[in-house]
């Protein structure tokens, strides 16, 4: 091998070294860690969690600011993405979904899973939080949630304070994370 080639061997060598070793370290997904309904129910045999199902419809301005402040607020992205599984449910889809054991259709204007979750009142964003058994830990609540108050609910929920102390009380002793 003549000597340009064993340089120009050497040099390339040491560029793509430099290039894998200053590479940016990986980062954390921006955002809620969304699933299906199947895929949660699949994480959930595998390892049980709370659920949290954001109930949305492509119109709704609410449920757009919603996507865009609360759950791409990089703490409360991080806490659900560790704590819960996150499923985002449009409210006009059609296919048929399978609930715990369950066929849900879409026979009118919203789906039946939706009004079911939604206690058959729509309104949209809805926020529906399940525990690891899949049952309702609260009612829903139907109303944007800014991060701070969303962030208050999960950790609420969570931490199971809910078994020990109201919501009130929890409230005033809660110490966001979050700056505004």
């Amino acid at each position: 091998m003549n000597r340009f080639k064993v340089v120009f061997l050497g040099a390339s060598l040491l560029v793509l070294t430099a290039v894998l070793a200053f590479r940016p370290a990986e980062t954390e997904p921006k955002g809620i860690q969304w699933m299906t309904f199947e895929q949660m129910q699949a994480a959930q045999k595998q390892k049980p969690k709370k659920v949290i199902i954001d109930i949305y419809t492509d119109w709704c301005g609410w449920c757009k600011k919603m996507d865009k402040t609360t759950f791409e607020q990089p703490a409360i992205a991080k806490y659900v993405n560790e704590n819960f599984y996150a499923v985002k449910f449009d409210a006009e889809s059609k296919p048929s979904i399978t609930f715990a054991g369950k066929v849900y259709n879409n026979p009118q204007r919203y789906h039946e899973l939706a009004m079911k979750l939604m206690d058959g009142k729509a309104g949209f964003p809805t926020s529906v939080y399940l525990d690891e058994t899949l049952k309702p830990i609260t009612p829903p609540i139907a109303s944007y949630l800014d991060a701070k108050q969303f962030e208050l609910i999960i950790n609420y929920l969570n931490t199971e304070s809910y078994k020990r102390v109201s919501f009130d009380q929890y409230s005033q002793e809660f110490k966001s994370l979050i700056q505004q």
